[in-house]
């Protein structure tokens, strides 16, 4: 399992609390009242964090809603890091979302699939093949 995350609830802890629900924006609805009333049965579960990443308080700490999602369709704690595959951190949808390394998933960044792109339109400009590529030894290193 990926050391900096924290575990997991059991698979049976979350479906009693909590259903995978792709027309909620999180990806996840409340099954019952929350406790001091701030959520009702039915409501979204979860709020963005500053990284536009959908997050809820589970068992006094806070976890991204990919984590949970993938626990609850899966039955198992993510491997490692819960990749968005197209990016879209609001995107919580299973079939969006992939157990992947820290590396394959910084390779996934959007700064670097806009360069891919760049490259094939303009090969001509110095500066920013050399600040790119000098990013990407950084990310190989």
């Amino acid at each position: 399992m990926y050391s900096l995350a924290n575990k997991l609830p059991s698979v049976e802890f979350l479906k009693e609390r909590y259903e995978v629900d792709p027309s909620s924006p999180s990806g996840l609805r409340h099954k019952f009242d929350v406790r001091n009333r701030s959520a009702l049965a039915g409501d979204r579960a979860g709020s963005r964090n500053g990284n536009g990443y959908y997050h809820i308080r589970v068992n006094g700490s806070y976890t991204n809603t990919s984590r949970i999602i993938w626990k609850i369709v899966k039955g198992k704690d993510p491997d490692q890091v819960i990749d968005h595959i197209d990016g879209n951190p609001e995107n919580n949808s299973i079939s969006n979302l992939r157990d992947v390394t820290q590396r394959e998933n910084s390779l996934n960044r959007k700064d670097l699939k806009e360069y891919r792109d760049f490259k094939l339109r303009n090969t001509n400009d110095r500066s920013i093949k050399t600040y790119f590529r000098n990013m990407w030894r950084a990310l190989a290193s």
